[in-house]
């Protein structure tokens, strides 16, 4: 008899295996004796290298056990088409790995191709597009668990894979994003129509998920691919820097970022406190979030209190420099019932008077806003599935991606071309011709309305997709810790010279906040 220790030294194998295989009825032990321990008979130590052999043949456990106690002829048969069906399975994989390998050298070669700028024949330039949207889609799937919409949805983004140029472009949104990454360096919203796309969310460049919301992820390819992004006040130099470097290389479109404080005040705030609130979790219409709004006190909440000393108000704007916006703005806010945050998200897209001068219309355009809200809004000139859809605006058009859906609806025309009409309906650059290729779809009545309401649309992409969730963060830390959030924008202001308020754009040739 065999004690346990001495089966596994001249088995070659552990202690831990024996009673494994013991557990799993491929062996047994004879005995037990007084003090507990194992021990075997020298049938075992054959069994233990038959379990070994098979073992090294790929076979589980499991399999084993269905044949090592069979004998003779039986066992042979039962090997035989244990050993046939194992060869059919290693054979499938080796052709599988074969294809892998074909697609991983065709992928390698499109790649080198392409950054050595040499011509792409028409397989490689499909090979290199695929190469890239499967990146996107592995990313995505870390994100979120990826559904039927979700890929309709990266269907309509081919377009920005299908040149050479354009995969460059997004090689070099990856590039910005790994070195932020790298560099710990923080970064905060994707504005513009940017938070349209489900690409560049899965790619980290945003931290929106597009098809949350009735967005055109096509609206992206009308602004030049020129796409921002703001970043952490304290280190955010590096970045944007890199990502100007980054642009001067790229074929087509410009990727750049702006400093933006309330990203460092509430990162101050939360070290204050000793923890990070985690904002997701508390509810959109949750009274932290809402009552300030519906009191109409809107003091240092993003986007809703633009000082007089932001860098926009002494650059671009008189309004807010003579302090009228956040009068006009509270006096605004308690003319009506706030219902919710989506509410609140179309109040601010649509309350912009420093307009009223270049856009008389644009007093129109607010005022019958809480009209609207109160006895609804309803154009007789549009189907009654466009009026279905403008409910969430409670029956008005708010949006350029409201006058897209008009247009498409009409003309059933791809994305891309409704935006280059919506476009020139809003730089009232419409021609005639363009007028009557419209007309042979609508009549003058639906014209009219889009050639009046274009002008003073905002984009919903940036509305939804850019700065709420800092809006709601700031109204939170005003609910919840106003003394200490005051007391980190008086210091942060006192430290750096900014207003609290700031954010950086570039208009005119001249940027803001990229210093």
């Amino acid at each position: 008899m065999y004690s346990i220790s001495e089966v596994a030294k001249l088995s070659k194998v552990t202690a831990r295996t024996l009673r494994h295989y013991e557990e799993k009825e491929l062996i047994t032990s004879s005995r037990r004796g007084q003090n507990g321990y194992r021990y075997y008979s020298a049938e075992v130590l054959s069994r233990v290298s038959e379990i070994k052999k098979y073992k090294r043949m790929e076979f589980s456990l499991e399999e084993i056990k269905s044949f090592i106690d069979f004998n003779g002829k039986e066992l042979e048969n039962v090997l035989t088409h244990k050993f046939e069906s194992k060869l059919s399975s290693i054979d499938n994989e080796i052709k599988r790995l074969e294809i892998s390998k074909s697609e991983v050298q065709d992928q390698l070669l499109a790649t080198n191709n392409f950054f050595k700028g040499n011509v792409l024949a028409k397989d490689e330039r499909r090979v290199l597009m695929e190469t890239i949207k499967s990146e996107v889609l592995e990313q995505l799937k870390k994100k979120k668990n990826v559904n039927h919409h979700d890929l309709e949805y990266l269907k309509r983004e081919d377009y920005l894979f299908d040149t050479p140029d354009k995969r460059q472009f997004i090689e070099g949104v990856k590039t910005c994003l790994q070195f932020a990454k790298e560099n710990n360096i923080k970064l905060g919203p994707a504005r513009g129509a940017a938070p349209a796309s489900l690409s560049l969310y899965a790619l980290g460049w945003g931290d929106f998920d597009p098809t949350t919301s009735n967005l055109v992820p096509e609206r992206l390819s009308i602004t030049n691919f020129n796409i921002h992004i703001d970043v952490e006040f304290k280190n955010g130099k590096k970045f944007i820097d890199f990502c100007k470097g980054v642009s001067m290389n790229l074929p087509i479109g410009r990727i750049e970022a702006f400093k933006l404080p309330i990203l460092d005040i509430i990162d101050n705030v939360h070290e204050r406190i000793g923890e990070i609130i985690d904002y997701d979790k508390i509810d959109n219409n949750d009274p932290f979030v809402l009552d300030h709004f519906r009191k109409g006190d809107i003091e240092k909440i993003l986007s809703f209190d633009i000082p007089s000393d932001t860098l926009v108000a002494k650059h671009y704007d008189e309004f807010i420099r003579e302090g009228k916006y956040l009068d006009a703005f509270k006096e605004y806010l308690n003319s009506q019932e706030i219902n919710d945050f989506t509410d609140l998200l179309n109040i601010e897209a649509i309350f912009r008077p420093d307009n009223l001068d270049t856009k008389p219309f644009m007093r129109e355009f607010i005022d019958r806003y809480p009209i609207a809200k109160r006895e609804g809004h309803r154009y007789g000139c549009l189907t009654s599935s466009l009026n279905e859809y403008l409910k969430p605006n409670y029956g008005v058009i708010i949006y350029q991606e409201d006058i897209i859906q008009i247009i498409r609806e009409y003309t059933n025309w791809e994305y891309q071309k409704c935006n280059e009409f919506r476009k020139a309906f809003s730089f009232a650059t419409i021609t005639e011709e363009e007028k009557n290729e419209f007309l042979q779809f609508s009549d003058k009545a639906v014209l009219d309305l889009l050639i009046k309401e274009s002008p003073v649309v905002f984009c919903k992409a940036h509305s939804v997709g850019a700065w709420p969730k800092l809006i709601k963060a700031t109204a939170v830390l005003k609910s919840l810790h106003r003394e200490i959030y005051y007391e980190e924008i008086k210091r942060w202001e006192a430290e750096n010279g900014y207003s609290w308020g700031d954010f950086g754009f570039i208009s005119g040739g001249v940027s803001l906040l990229q210093q």
